[in-house]
């Protein structure tokens, strides 16, 4: 049983609720012996508060700013607990919909690993780095006190950009600078679902009318689609710079990952399957209760 976990839990509803999905992971990551500081950008009141309170360790109400590295900031370093005397430490936040799967055998797999920190996914935009909706840090990385330094210097940032910039990938780009390894859950799909990533988003690259001659309409769409080939080609096929928690959601259902992205439900943004058909999969594959994921998808899709 994996056990004395400081969980670092970031929180925003934008009804100012706990919903049934946070309650469902809470409670999982509590039984499996995380010790959850629970930091919310939302005002709830304690009839909300009341939902979670036997599964945190400490609830903390904050100002809304700085998005979620403010809100690990703030667990970690202004919490009062002392991080040092715990064996590891998780950061996470409710931007998934999970477990879908077991999460303890994945944390056990992850533990025999010889790696100091590991995550969910790695992106390869940008410079290598972990997504920062779930990274675990062991011993060796709270004892040498680069974990603190590295949250100490976080400051407030305005935009989403420079906040995966400058935290997001300066987190684990720090963390190698001083000699850490580190490791990643999801796996790369095969090259058959890469393609068919690359065929369904050549598919999207539609003709749009012209008031001028169809032939140079059609020059211009050609022109549109060879340079749409290349630039999908290149990230799809050859280089995998895409975002991994969102492109590859089929081959991680398939493979036992734990967790969806709210996004890709509720957005879409890179225009991939419908999200009925994405909810069919999950149903499918897992036995997670889907009419959570209905139920806030419903009350939150227009408000964003």
């Amino acid at each position: 049983m994996t056990n004395h976990i400081l969980t670092v839990f970031s929180h925003y509803d934008v009804d100012n609720l706990i919903d049934d999905y946070v309650q469902v992971y809470l409670e999982k990551l509590s039984s499996l012996g995380c010790e959850i500081v629970f930091v919310t950008t939302s005002q709830l009141d304690n009839q909300e508060l009341s939902k979670i309170v036997n599964n945190c360790l400490k609830i903390i109400v904050r100002e809304n700013i700085g998005y979620d590295f403010m809100s690990y900031k703030v667990g970690l370093l202004e919490s009062g607990i002392n991080i040092n005397t715990y064996e590891s430490v998780l950061i996470c936040n409710d931007s998934v919909y999970g477990p879908l799967f077991d999460l303890q055998v994945i944390i056990e797999r992850m533990n025999k690993l010889s790696c100091d920190f590991w995550g969910m996914t790695r992106s390869l935009e940008g410079p290598p780095h972990l997504q920062s909706y779930f990274i675990y840090f062991n011993k060796p990385v709270l004892q040498s006190g680069h974990l603190v330094a590295f949250f100490t210097q976080v400051c407030i940032e305005q935009s989403k950009k420079d906040i995966i910039q400058k935290y997001e990938i300066g987190l684990t780009q720090y963390l190698c600078r001083e000699g850490y390894k580190y490791a990643w859950v999801a796996t790369l799909p095969s090259l058959k679902e890469k393609v068919r990533l690359f065929c369904m988003k050549m598919n999207n690259v539609k003709f749009r009318g012209s008031n001028v001659k169809l032939p140079i309409a059609l020059i211009r769409f050609l022109i549109r689609y060879l340079r749409n080939f290349i630039a999908f080609f290149n990230t799809i096929i050859l280089k995998g710079t895409i975002n991994p928690s969102q492109y590859y959601w089929r081959h991680n259902l398939q493979t036992g990952f734990p967790f969806v992205k709210i996004e890709l439900l509720r957005k879409n943004p890179f225009k991939l399957e419908d999200y009925e058909v994405i909810l069919g999969e999950i149903e499918l594959k897992s036995e997670y209760p889907i009419r959570y994921i209905r139920k806030h998808l419903d009350r939150t899709r227009s408000k964003y």
